[in-house]
């Protein structure tokens, strides 16, 4: 509930499934009620991108139950189909995830192929410094990004169809 605290032009829905959280972070960490730009929907995220049809600049998806579980249907293609429908065009998704950044365990493969699965041109960024050469208790948080283009649709170059110099902007030709 921090996020966007002192703004008062935008429009902010906080989801989570918890109803407790908003009397918690009101009175703990807040100290004063949510701004009127600010709505809290006590519900689970599927239930709520199901019954709205809102776009948004902005959906951030932080979803731990504890430092390392994360409820199984919020980490499905399925899920992240949802949030990709509800990003208005150039909307912004960060996802926080807690997962190995070698990925060393299944869980952390699976995680980024089902994320790029649905948002093929994502950033992966590590939160904390790593060594890739040590493999013991290297979990960490990891933000992924992804910027929504209605019109993306992907492409592969290959050696027979290779139109890589038309698709990059006019402005790099000069």
């Amino acid at each position: 509930f921090t996020l966007g605290r002192t703004d008062t032009k935008n429009s902010y829905v906080f989801v989570d499934i918890d109803k407790e959280l908003k009397k918690i972070s009101e009175t703990l960490f807040l100290q004063e009620k949510l701004a009127p730009n600010k709505t809290f929907e006590a519900m689970d995220a599927r239930a709520y991108l199901n019954q709205s049809d809102e776009k948004f600049d902005v959906i951030i998806l932080d979803l731990f139950r504890d430092p390392i579980s994360t409820p199984e249907n919020l980490i499905t293609r399925e899920f992240f189909e949802q949030t990709k429908k509800h990003l208005k065009d150039g909307g912004i998704m960060l996802g926080n995830y807690f997962a190995s950044p070698t990925f060393s365990d299944p869980y952390s493969r699976n995680l980024d192929y089902t994320l790029h699965s649905v948002f093929p041109a994502m950033n992966r960024q590590i939160v904390r410094n790593f060594n890739a050469w040590k493999r013991d208790d290297d979990w960490t948080n990891i933000v992924y990004s992804y910027v929504h283009h209605a019109d993306e649709k992907p492409g592969i170059y290959t050696d027979d169809k290779n139109t890589a110099i038309f698709d990059k902007p006019a402005t790099l030709h000069h």
